[in-house]
């Protein structure tokens, strides 16, 4: 199964895909070298192959530094498309079948920039004149409409570092290459900056079945601080980030979202620092999440989930 991350990572690079995308095409890229002749075999392959991706995502975090999260969600849309084209296909005639997987998996996931159009037509609408944004962590998705607001209206952006994984400095050179008014803070200054901002908008590693999102280290804190603020708190994510889990609390997620950190030099006692890599932000601190399906409340992805995966 070498062969499989093989694929991720020239998805990643060479692609420039983002990870649940580039998990489709992988699971496409499976199907179209395998030798399976019954399509009870090519699940059994495919199952792999994603447990591959899973359990063995160094592609992913080298090369974007993210959890498998997206990556499961991807594979499991997917692989609900590919079991009900089974069930629906002539077994006398799998090689059409596997063809026709293959052009549902290149179709799938080329989605990318129709789902980030719809997104931004969506949150575009929560824009307005002199607004002060709070984002944290990089996201295509919300560089995406946040320069695209900055095309229509006067808009400051407030970035955190995102400590430790300091994602907050690529998000402001995007910012700063588009000329869009921005200002770095650390992240223990969400407090204190929060009374001057007007919105928070993230994006999402997953969004889990009782509409809650995990999204980067710090995303939990910042949502209570804008909660007691009542700041509302918008997500940005399109529906392949949709995954059928119900954590109800850190504690129910998944091992591979903890990590460590090099702890700072000189400090001979501490080698490493735990800490989680993504936490969990509960539905009840989200606001709207703005999707390729629509704007939801957290109570409505449940029903969408139901209907995604039909």
């Amino acid at each position: 199964m070498d062969a499989v991350g093989k694929i991720l990572e020239e998805q990643l690079v060479t692609h420039g895909l983002s990870p649940a995308y580039a998990a489709i095409r992988t699971l496409t890229e499976v199907i179209r070298r395998s030798n399976e002749s019954t399509g009870q075999g090519l699940i059994k392959e495919l199952e792999q192959a994603k447990e591959c991706l899973i359990n063995e995502p160094h592609p992913l975090k080298s090369h974007t530094g993210r959890t498998p999260l997206s990556v499961m969600s991807g594979c499991d849309m997917f692989l609900h498309h590919i079991h009900k084209t089974l069930s629906e296909g002539d077994r006398a005639e799998f090689q059409n079948i596997k063809t026709k997987l293959v052009s549902q998996g290149l179709k799938l996931s080329e989605m990318r920039p129709i789902c980030l159009n719809r997104i931004t037509q969506m949150a575009l609408r929560s824009f307005k004149d002199g607004q002060v944004i709070l984002v944290h962590g990089y996201s295509e998705v919300v560089v995406t409409i946040l320069l695209k607001a900055a095309e229509k209206f006067n808009i400051t952006v407030l970035v955190t570092e995102c400590r430790p994984f300091c994602e907050g400095y690529l998000m402001c050179e995007q910012l700063c290459k588009a000329e869009v008014s921005n200002k770095l803070i650390v992240d223990n200054a969400v407090a204190c900056v929060m009374e001057s901002v007007d919105m928070v908008m993230i994006g999402a590693e997953a969004v889990v079945e009782n509409g809650g999102v995990v999204n980067r280290i710090g995303t939990y804190g910042i949502g209570l601080i804008a909660k007691s603020f009542l700041k509302p708190l918008y997500v940005c994510a399109d529906s392949l980030k949709f995954v059928r889990m119900f954590p109800l609390s850190q504690r129910d997620l998944p091992e591979f979202t903890q990590g460590t950190v090099k702890a700072w030099p000189g400090h001979k006692m501490w080698q490493e620092i735990m800490t989680p890599i993504v936490d969990l932000t509960p539905p009840e601190l989200i606001t709207l999440l703005f999707t390729d399906l629509g704007i939801l409340t957290p109570s409505g992805i449940s029903d969408e989930l139901i209907q995604l995966f039909r």
